[in-house]
């Protein structure tokens, strides 16, 4: 008789041990999809983050690219105005020269009738 209830208790820790083994896989399984679950997050999130750092970065090339052609721009603006003030400022000098010229001429003429 004891030995039909030692084996009545073995097959009742067997299957009791079957129940949690079996409880034991779905988890593990749940944990896995889980698992599998955030890492697809993961890797969807790394892949907007690229996706974004990349259109960040050609928006930075973009805006650079425009500063530096509106610089280009107003550099050549500014060169072309100090062009025109250098020719007003050499038309002036020449203006000048032919003043003082004039003059000289005149003062050595009025000295010559004195």
């Amino acid at each position: 008789a004891k030995l039909l209830e030692a084996m009545a208790t073995k097959e009742g820790v067997h299957s009791e041990f079957g129940k949690h083994e079996a409880a034991a896989l779905e988890k593990q399984e749940e944990l896995t999809r889980v698992c599998d679950d955030l890492q697809s997050k993961v890797k969807s999130l790394e892949a907007n983050l690229t996706a974004e750092e990349e259109a960040s970065a050609a928006g930075r090339r973009e805006l650079h690219a425009r500063q530096e052609a509106e610089m280009a721009e107003e550099r050549q603006r500014l060169a072309e105005q100090l062009r025109e003030i250098e020719a007003k400022l050499s038309e002036a000098t020449s203006m000048k020269d032919e003043v003082h010229s004039e003059f000289g001429t005149h003062m050595a003429a009025s000295l010559e009738k004195q």
